[in-house]
């Protein structure tokens, strides 16, 4: 009976009318984590009787949630931070597609927190596992590949982490998840036009300390 009543356009939009209100409620209050949680039990509700978003009210949720995990104005507490990827993981059950979109967009900003957030959240998704983004695992990857020429020190340190749980994941053998280890390896190792050689040192053929190695060990 509640997924018939809910699918009439009349009830769907009395659930949507709370979303503008509760996402103004970002731009006002210090401790926002009784808006995350109120955001995701409504997006628990649209997800379970499968009712889609309107396109202008996902994207608005999707700004207002990434705002605030790239926010440097305000403390983001670890709850808070938990239920802000938890919506994330729930947007991506309802709109896989344009959620990666959102992301893969955010990755092409020259701020660096903005950039890390993306990927942190796109590791997220995968590492949810959902049945809505195991088909959509190439555009991730495809997204991330984006990023793999960034020298940023803390943008490659997500990447790494996010190859890392791709790894660990389900079905990446189609998905050109290898590519990308390929290119972290390639990049780990030193070229040989910066090898330094000496007579004093040909039983040392390359002097790695000398070389600004890039290893997995980094993102410890």
């Amino acid at each position: 009976m509640m997924s018939l009543l809910l699918h009439k356009e009349e009830h769907q939009d009395q659930l949507f009318e709370p979303i503008s209100w509760l996402l103004e409620q970002y731009k006002e209050d210090t401790d926002v984590f009784h808006v995350t949680k109120s955001l995701s039990q409504l997006l628990e509700v649209l997800g379970e009787y499968k009712i889609p978003l309107p396109k202008g009210k996902f994207q608005a949720i999707c700004s207002a949630l990434h705002n605030q995990i790239c926010s440097q104005a305000k403390p983001l507490s670890v709850e808070n931070h938990v239920e802000l990827v938890y919506c994330i993981v729930l947007l991506a059950r309802s709109s896989p597609e344009d959620l990666i979109a959102f992301l893969h967009l955010q990755l092409k900003t020259e701020n660096e927190a903005v950039r890390v957030a993306s990927l942190n959240l796109l590791r997220a998704i995968v590492g949810a596992d959902l049945p809505e983004t195991r088909d959509k695992k190439c555009l991730i990857v495809k997204a991330v590949k984006s990023t793999l020429s960034d020298q940023n020190a803390m943008v490659r340190k997500a990447v790494l982490h996010f190859i890392r749980r791709l790894l660990s994941s389900e079905s990446v053998e189609n998905c050109a998840a290898w590519d990308m280890v390929e290119h972290v390896f390639r990049s780990s190792v030193c070229p040989p036009a910066n090898w330094i050689f000496r007579k004093k040192a040909l039983s040392k053929p390359c002097a790695l300390t000398s070389c600004n190695v890039w290893t997995p060990q980094s993102v410890e």
